[in-house]
C-alpha cells in the first residue's frame, strides 16, 4: 500500500484505480460503470440532499480549517436575489458545494451531539489519528485506491450520517449502501 499525505479529496475523484464507490457501481451495472468511468459519455451523478448533509458533517469533523461555501436565505425570483446567488455560485471554485443554511443548522445540532457523546468525542475529537489519508494498492490485480476518514496504527475509521442509528436499521443501510465493500 502507497499512503499519499495531504492529498487533495478532488484530485482522489479524479484518479483512475479502482474506488469502493465504482466497485459499487459496477457490481449494480457493469455497463454503466464503463460508460461512465471508461467511455465517460455518461453523466456523473446528483448528490442527494442526504449525502450533501453527510459531506457537511464531515467537513465540519475531520476538516474543521477547511473553507465552507453557504448559500445565502435568498429570494432566487428577484433581481437581486438571482444576482446574489450568481454571483456566490461563480465565486465558488467549481469542486466545492454551496451549501443551505438548513443543511448547517443540521450539521451543527449534529456535530454538537457528537460532541457531548462522551464515546463519539473521544473517537473523532481527542484520539491521535491521521485524517482524510489516501491509499493506492492493488487488490486482486486491478489497481484500487482508499480514502480514510481517520486512521491510526489500530483503527481506520469511516465517518457516515444516517436518519436512523438503531442497530437493525442502521445495519440494514450499510448493507443497502454497499459498506461491506468499503471495509
Amino acid at each position: 500500500m502507497e499512503w499519499l499525505t495531504n492529498y487533495n479529496e478532488h484530485k482522489y475523484h479524479e484518479r483512475s484505480e479502482l474506488s469502493s464507490h465504482g466497485m459499487m457501481e459496477f457490481i449494480k451495472s457493469p455497463y454503466k460503470h464503463f460508460r461512465k468511468h471508461v467511455k465517460k459519455d455518461s453523466p456523473g451523478f446528483e448528490k442527494s440532499d442526504a449525502m450533501n448533509l453527510g459531506s457537511l458533517v464531515h467537513h465540519l469533523v475531520l476538516e474543521p480549517t477547511r473553507k465552507v461555501y453557504f448559500m445565502p436565505d435568498l429570494d432566487g425570483r428577484t433581481k437581486e436575489g438571482k444576482a446574489a446567488k450568481e454571483a456566490l455560485t461563480n465565486s465558488t471554485p467549481p469542486q466545492e458545494t454551496i451549501y443551505s443554511f438548513k443543511e448547517e443548522a443540521k450539521a451543527q445540532a449534529i456535530l454538537a451531539a457528537l460532541r457531548a457523546h462522551e464515546e463519539a468525542n473521544k473517537w473523532l475529537f481527542e484520539s491521535k489519528f491521521t485524517t482524510e489519508h489516501t491509499g493506492i494498492t492493488e487488490f486482486m490485480g486491478i489497481p484500487t485506491r482508499i480514502r480514510c476518514d481517520m486512521i491510526n496504527d489500530k483503527y481506520i475509521v469511516d465517518l457516515k450520517t444516517t436518519s436512523n442509528a438503531s442497530p437493525k436499521d442502521f445495519g440494514r443501510y450499510c448493507e443497502n449502501n454497499g459498506y461491506i465493500i468499503q471495509a
